[in-house]
């Protein structure tokens, strides 16, 4: 039986995969030695796509992309660090053959774009754990303090990753140390000049969402070299940091900057937590899920709630999830009501079901908004 979910979120997320896939290949000709990778990647992209569509069938909602946190440990102590609020710097990481492990299984369902996240992923031996997976694209969200001559060789000889700098612009020193921003800057430098294709994750928040949400940031970015933005709006999972939240008025500038800027650069741009536009949240398998250094399975990686774990079982039966399931079929009400942050930290009740798998508090409020509307 075929998932009943909203296709329009699936087919907008599937076809925003072959654009990119594609827009990738032309901007490759400023990197010339990537072209047959690329090429190859296109067919491969093809090819999951296919796949995931076979395992829709047999209900299994299966994401094009696998967010994966390969460690807890970090270089830095960033303000309002995910990974640190929940809390896990302390819990034992994945060996080597169980994130192998994943990375198989995810290759066989159709998820062949994989993030790796940390912590600091380059803490660990990324070109060794991805060795076997060529086929595969890996975007590597790192804080780049760690990447020097001797990783940017290996950078140029394993094209199938591509390393994306973490940062907030101006305010990156604020968060991350003094001196960061400008490290990025030079490692940026050094990777455009090497000819490696890299990327920019920005983390948008009250403090610099008019420094970092502009033309002029953007245009300085892209003539650096970097050919991929990812822009997510912060999300306020150590509550002492709600101050850094977007404002209504700032989420409506976040909304317009991003819907326009596909029309205005020729880049590679990915914002997930633009829900408006996709129509619904692309979380918990319709786009992306995340598993967490601890093996739970998570909707993405700012949504830390989970009833499975690839511990225990194998990535085809985690994806089967109740909770994924309770997720996609309310995914078009958890954006609606002028949404600013989703609707898992906004709002308490969500939040309960989210901890709980129990959604009957919707059920009661749609019985109720009936009984009034017949009034």
């Amino acid at each position: 039986m075929k998932i009943k979910n909203n296709q329009h979120v699936d087919v907008v997320f599937e076809d925003a995969i072959k654009l990119a896939s594609k827009k990738l290949l032309k901007l490759s000709i400023k990197s010339i030695h990537y072209l047959p990778f690329l090429v190859r990647n296109l067919i491969n992209q093809r090819n999951a796509s296919l796949r995931r569509k076979r395992y829709e069938i047999e209900g299994i909602q299966v994401p094009p992309v696998l967010a994966l946190s390969i460690t807890n440990k970090c270089n830095l102590n960033c303000v309002g660090c995910y990974q640190k609020s929940q809390n896990r710097a302390n819990n034992a990481e994945f060996t080597d053959n169980e994130i192998i492990q994943i990375l198989t299984e995810a290759r066989e369902l159709g998820s062949r774009i994989i993030f790796l996240l940390g912590g600091e992923p380059l803490m660990r031996d990324v070109f060794g754990l991805t060795s076997g997976f060529k086929d595969m694209i890996f975007a590597i969200y790192t804080n780049s303090l760690l990447i020097n001559d001797d990783i940017i060789r290996k950078f140029k000889k394993n094209l199938h990753l591509l390393p994306i700098l973490s940062m907030e612009g101006t305010e990156t020193d604020v968060r991350r140390g003094y001196g960061v921003f400008e490290s990025i800057m030079k490692v940026a430098d050094k990777l455009h000049k090497a000819k490696i294709i890299f990327g920019l994750s920005i983390t948008v928040t009250s403090k610099n969402i008019d420094d970092v949400c502009n033309d002029e940031f953007v245009k300085k970015m892209i003539n650096m070299g970097n050919m991929f933005f990812s822009y997510f709006r912060y999300i306020p999972i150590d509550k002492k940091t709600l101050d850094l939240t977007l404002t209504k008025e700032q989420n409506i500038k976040f909304e317009e900057f991003t819907n326009s800027f596909r029309h205005k650069y020729n880049s590679l741009f990915l914002s997930p937590g633009n829900e408006m536009r996709h129509g619904g949240c692309l979380g918990a398998g319709k786009g992306i899920v995340h598993i967490n250094s601890n093996g739970e399975l998570e909707a993405c990686p700012f949504a830390p709630y989970s009833d499975v774990s690839v511990k225990n079982m194998s990535l085809k039966e985690a994806l089967q999830s109740k909770l994924f399931t309770n997720f996609r079929h309310h995914q078009k009400t958890m954006i609606e009501n002028d949404l600013t942050i989703c609707s898992l930290w906004k709002d308490q009740k969500w939040e309960h079901a989210a901890k709980t798998n129990d959604f009957t508090f919707l059920e009661k409020e749609y019985h109720t908004d009936s009984i009034l509307e017949e009034q």
